[in-house]
This record gives C-alpha cells, sequence and structure tokens, in this order.
C-alpha cells in the first residue's frame, strides 16, 4: 500500500487536489476543483478518479452534483500525510494560488 500511496503523490496534479481538499476539509464540489486549480473537466475527472481509486478520497453526490472530499481513514492510517499535505499548502506555489482562487470562488458564490 505505502508503494502505492508514494506513486499517487508523485504526480503533482494529484498532490495539488489532495492540497485543495486537506484545506478545505469538507466536499468540495467538481466544478470547484476544475476551476481551483484550473484544470479541464477531463483531466479533473482522471485525477480524482484515479485518487478514488488509490482510497485517497471518497465521493458523494447531491442531486447532480458530485463532491470529493479526503478520506479520513487513510488519513488517521498514515498520519504522515496530514504532515506533507499541510507543508504543501504553505510552501508550494501553485498550492496557494489555488487556495486564493478557491476563496474568490468560495466569496463568489455566497
Amino acid at each position: 500500500m505505502i508503494l502505492d500511496i508514494m506513486k499517487c503523490l508523485y504526480d503533482k496534479t494529484r498532490l495539488r487536489i489532495l492540497s485543495i481538499l486537506y484545506y478545505v476539509n469538507e466536499p468540495m464540489c467538481v466544478g470547484f476543483v476544475e476551476e481551483s486549480l484550473q484544470l479541464s473537466q477531463p483531466n479533473a475527472s482522471r485525477h480524482l478518479k484515479r485518487l478514488l481509486n488509490d482510497g485517497f478520497v471518497i465521493v458523494s453526490k447531491k442531486t447532480q452534483f458530485v463532491y470529493y472530499e479526503l478520506n479520513p481513514q487513510i488519513i488517521k492510517e498514515y498520519d504522515f500525510l496530514n504532515c506533507l499535505l499541510s507543508k504543501n499548502i504553505k510552501e508550494m506555489k501553485e498550492c496557494k494560488e489555488d487556495i486564493k482562487r478557491f476563496e474568490n470562488l468560495k466569496n463568489k458564490h455566497k
């Protein structure tokens, strides 16, 4: 399992998705993921599917919207993920920009 985790985290886009989900700390709709990270719909879907298959995220549906959130079990089981994602948010330039875009989107939709 640890090798699968490392393979999944090696991809910059997946790491950015996990970081924004960690920051938000609640279910996030696919559209917000796409817009916050400036990803195309197919690209976001492909990475979210991989994260779902690897157990990093869980999915829920409300009406026609699909929401993703970090799987709390994997965070509990592999506590180094808390440190990694927290540090990534503070240090990775793209993550800082993703968070700014997310905050702008959230404020626009209030």
